[in-house]
Formats: structure tokens, sequence, C-alpha cells
């Protein structure tokens, strides 16, 4: 498949941006090769390739991040012992996070130094949209991840204002109140990373936290007067949002 489209990954809180995960072979890299992506995030984290060792004796290989090339961003490098062999298989290069501009030019650059035998796999057909390589009309395989760094849409729809009778609403009311037991619902959504986790809090105190949607809590206690909820959205990367509203609530 070739694609430029976000997908959320494995790894906690990473989205995958661009890749190219289609390949027709393993070629060698001689000295160095490199593959031209253009970023719709605003940050790179992981960068992943289909590569091949045939010596287990080579020297360490080495990619590197470049805008231009010849400009180092971001390097990694990995032993012989950490690429498989004789097989082309995906391969993880954890590099120094970077921040990126979206819609901007970058190279990935694999370098195979002198007495090693590495390959990459190559596609020649159903081509990255987004980049050329050094092996034009072709591709490498590729991968590219991001984190996401948007917070959660969270919005406390129940209670409204109305007047409720043990969780029964009867008619619209200028603020929430609550004769009874009452349930307080959310509506929660991450387009990115997703929801993890929601929150809720009577006058910050945490009442419970609710891991499946739809998020909600049941408030069964007593109370004679007005009181804050609070619910606070936690998505897989760890950003987070939160509303509040005031109910009065007796019995």
């Amino acid at each position: 498949a070739t694609n430029a489209d976000n997908h959320i990954s494995s790894e906690l809180g990473e989205i995958k941006d661009q890749y190219q995960e289609w390949s027709d072979e393993c070629i060698y890299i001689s000295d160095y090769e490199w593959q031209e992506f253009v970023p719709t995030r605003d940050n790179l984290v992981r960068v992943e390739v289909k590569i091949v060792q045939w010596y287990s004796g080579s020297p360490n290989i080495k990619l590197t991040i470049e805008k231009p090339l010849g400009n180092v961003l971001t390097h990694k490098d990995l032993p012989a012992s950490a690429v498989p062999s004789g097989t082309c298989d995906w391969v993880s290069f954890d590099v120094p996070n970077i921040p990126l501009t979206s819609g901007d030019s970058y190279y990935i650059k694999l370098t195979a130094p002198i007495g090693s035998e590495y390959g990459w796999g190559i596609a020649y057909n159903g081509l990255y949209p987004n980049g050329t390589s050094s092996q034009d009309p072709a591709d490498w395989c590729f991968r590219t991840y991001g984190v996401d760094t948007t917070p959660p849409h969270i919005k406390i729809i129940k209670p409204e204002k109305a007047l409720y009778f043990f969780n029964i609403k009867l008619f619209q009311f200028p603020l929430p109140f609550a004769i009874g037991t009452i349930e307080a619902k959310t509506l929660t959504y991450d387009n990115e990373s997703g929801i993890n986790k929601v929150e809720f809090y009577l006058d910050n105190t945490l009442q419970t936290s609710d891991t499946t949607s739809p998020y909600t809590w049941t408030w069964n206690t007593p109370s004679l007067s007005m009181h804050t909820i609070k619910a606070v959205a936690y998505d897989n990367a760890g950003n987070h949002a939160e509303d509040s509203i005031s109910v009065l609530k007796i019995l």
C-alpha cells in the first residue's frame, strides 16, 4: 500500500504519517540512498524502514533525517544484529524527536559504511505521491511517525438546563436541577490518538474514571445545594481537555 494518511500506531499516542509499504525486492545500499517525504504532522519521533543485512559483521547502519540533503536534523545508528538477516523486514529507528514543518520536503537517508552488506526494500509500482528517491522512478520502503499534540474534545451533555426527577427529564429550566439520582454524560472524542479515559469530579473531588464510551457517571449521593461537575478527557498521547457545569441537586 502507498499512502499519506494518518493512522494510529501501536505505540502509545503515535500517528503513522507518511509511508510506502509495498516492496518488490531488496537491493544493496551502495554507500547511501535517500527517500523524500512530505509530512502532514509537525513532529517526527520514529522512522521504520524495510531493510536486510547479508553480513553479520557489517558496521552500523545509519539513518538520518535531512533538510535539505546534506543537512542532518537527527540521526540513529543500529548494529547489524538489530537488522534481519537474509530477509527484508521492518526495522524501527527511534530517532531523537524533531519538529517538522507540514508541507515541506524532508529526506530519509540510509548510509551503509564500507565493508557492510545492507539492502533496502524498493517499490517500482504504486509510487509514493509526495516525493522522489535516489532510485527515481522508484520508492524506498519507509514509514514516518509523529505524536498527537491536539487535545481531545469533551462536552457535558447531561444534565442539561432542565428539571430532572430521578434521572428523568421533565422540562426545560434556567439551570440543571436534579431531584434524586442523576447521570452525568459527556460527548467525548479524539480524532488523532483516541480517548484513553474520562475522569468525573464533584467539586474537584474525583468520583470515577471511565474508559469506555459513552463516558458517564451516576451521582447518587444526597445533596441540598449547588455543586460543580467537572469532566476531564485524556487521549492516548496524554493531552487533556475539560468541561464543567453547575448543578442544583436535592435528595
